[in-house]
């Protein structure tokens, strides 16, 4: 539109009309092209922020469709854990779902990145760590990964896993069961 507009105010300077019609004419010409980009302007900043926005959303329908599903889990298993014969509830023994549900409500209001998020969430609901202790292991991880760059993805995780581990487990079998860890860091350090 814009481009028939130019077109227009050019085959207007060639035209031989009246200078005052002529001059009317190319004022309301020019207003209407100011009209037109200022209305691209807008069009352009909403299709930049749509932009910016898009990636948000596949997330977002993501994550709706994962509570979805253990919601479903949740509602399913409420179903049948009443005993009419003793009055009582009985507590399943998969509580996944519940777990999943807490990971994701006490971390949705963390400033991560997705992947960071899904890190925190699958800490806590798979592993059992507090929101607190989540966030530090992903402080751990990304400083291995800073620090280990040069490995690949799998060496790294290895390393995250020896450090967690270490922590809880040590000494002759747990070397023997996971690896010598000192051996890599040597090899890394060459």
């Amino acid at each position: 539109m814009i481009a028939k507009f130019n077109d227009y105010a050019k085959s207007l300077a060639r035209s031989s009309m009246p200078s005052e019609l002529k001059y009317q004419l190319e004022i309301n010409n020019t207003e209407l092209l100011r009209g037109y980009h200022m209305t691209k302007h807008v069009y352009e900043t909403m299709l930049a922020r749509l932009w910016a926005y898009s990636t948000d959303p596949v997330h977002l329908f993501d994550e709706l469709n994962d509570i979805d599903a253990q919601l479903t889990i949740g509602i399913s298993q409420t179903k049948t854990c009443w005993d009419a014969s003793s009055g009582a509830f009985t507590i399943p023994s998969d509580l996944g779902w519940a777990n999943y549900l807490s990971a994701y409500s006490a971390t949705k209001d963390l400033n991560l990145s997705q992947s960071d998020c899904t890190f925190v969430n699958t800490m806590m609901a798979k592993y059992g760590f507090d929101v607190t202790t989540a966030k530090q292991l992903l402080i751990i991880k990304k400083g291995i990964d800073k620090k280990f760059s040069i490995f690949p993805q799998n060496t790294r995780d290895y390393i995250f896993l020896r450090v967690v581990g270490t922590a809880n487990y040590n000494g002759f079998q747990w070397d023997e069961t996971s690896g010598y860890f000192t051996v890599l860091l040597h090899r890394s350090s060459q």
